[in-house]
């Protein structure tokens, strides 16, 4: 299936490249050597193997609201 919609991704988004403050909010990602356009789905992968699909819809939901689209 091949996405409606594309977007610019990190292409290895997993907890090693974010940057973690005190109050446990994201504030940086590092490692952009993966980057590219393409299905922004791709993305939510590692999220969704450590936290669960319960996560994810949590993830998603957030995305939606900071103006992202799936």
């Amino acid at each position: 299936m091949w996405p409606k919609e594309t977007g610019f991704i990190h292409g290895d988004l997993y907890p090693g490249h974010m940057l973690i403050d005190s109050n446990s909010k994201v504030i940086g990602i590092i490692d952009w050597t993966e980057a590219k356009h393409t299905d922004v789905s791709n993305d939510f992968t590692a999220h969704y193997l450590l936290f669960g699909e319960a996560e994810l819809e949590n993830l998603i939901q957030e995305y939606q609201a900071a103006g992202g689209y799936t």
